[in-house]
């Protein structure tokens, strides 16, 4: 009969111990404090004491306190304030229903921007949404209605919003409205009618983004699938919502590079704003305008001879 074996066991590595849900709480508080690579694994221990948990949410590692957020053991206090750093985290801690109904308010006491992170996300709860729908804040309440979690109740809400475009979203809501027959020309629709009411200072800003729509567009492969047309149609929308003269003038004196940029590539630019920009000090600006559809032949090609020794300098 064989004997049984008096060889002591192995020990454990401190790694393993930190992991340990079974290891003392005085062990863990000593391990906590010994590597900040142990503290990070303290800190996703659920069998972590609260005074380690909140010990290590002031670590100035941030790989601890991110490992803190998705523990369902931290302190709901200590929670709240990490989960402004780490929002997105927030949503991968299990116990995440029993916050819900310890602080009812816990999401909606959140800030802004913390909420407008959580929101996006595709595994956001019901509850998490209808909390923030409580929310003033008007990119909070559009990220709930582009998430189709959102209740029908949420949703319903959020169509007596006092921001027309929040109200407009929700009504389109898949909950409320279910299968959209037209929906590209809804969406269309709502886009333009939000371009015509922009303000002269958001026009400025939305030559850039038309810009590199159309560079995206135009750099796809051939080969690859073509976008939706209702892309095209949208920029195209938006080109002729933006076209105002006044803008284009403005920006075509502008000191900064990529604005004259906007309008040597902008489709409602005039004739006589390509003329002065085929001046312009930059090469970039002068390409431009020579690759600008209604640039006359005649300039184009005096573009084009003057940088002849040079043709990559233009293009």
């Amino acid at each position: 009969m064989a004997k049984p074996s008096t060889k002591p066991p192995k020990p454990r590595s401190p790694k393993a111990e930190a992991a340990d849900p079974a290891t003392a709480p005085e062990r863990l508080a000593e391990l906590a404090a010994q590597a900040v690579e142990l503290a990070r694994v303290v800190a996703k221990n659920a069998a972590a004491p609260e005074a380690v948990l909140t010990e290590l949410s002031h670590s100035a590692d941030t790989a601890t306190r991110r490992a803190l957020v998705t523990n369902p053991a931290t302190p709901l206090n200590v929670l709240h304030e990490i989960a402004k750093q780490f929002p997105e985290e927030l949503l991968d801690n299990p116990a995440l229903d029993v916050f819900l109904l310890e602080n009812p308010t816990f999401f909606r006491d959140l800030p802004a921007p913390v909420l407008r992170a959580v929101v996006k996300r595709d595994h956001c709860s019901a509850g998490v949404l209808a909390q923030a729908a409580q929310v003033d804040d008007e990119v909070v309440l559009l990220g709930i209605c582009q998430n189709p979690a959102a209740t029908p109740e949420t949703v319903r809400a959020l169509q007596a919003s006092a921001s027309t475009a929040v109200r407009e979203a929700a009504l389109l809501h898949v909950t409320v409205v279910g299968a959209v027959d037209d929906w590209p020309g809804r969406l269309r629709a709502a886009v333009a009618r939000a371009l015509v009411q922009a303000e002269p200072a958001q026009r400025l800003r939305s030559l850039p983004f038309l810009r590199l729509a159309d560079q995206v567009a135009s750099a796809a492969p051939e080969s690859s699938a073509p976008a939706h047309p209702l892309f095209n149609e949208m920029v195209q929308d938006a080109a002729r919502a933006y076209s105002d003269a006044a803008v284009l003038e403005r920006l075509a004196g502008d000191e900064n590079r990529e604005a004259r940029l906007d309008v040597a590539w902008h489709p409602a630019t005039p004739l006589a704003l390509l003329e002065r920009l085929a001046g312009d000090k930059d090469w970039k600006v002068r390409s431009k305008v020579a690759a600008h559809p209604a640039t006359p032949a005649t300039l184009r090609e005096q573009l084009l001879e003057l940088h002849c020794e040079s043709p990559a300098t233009l293009w």
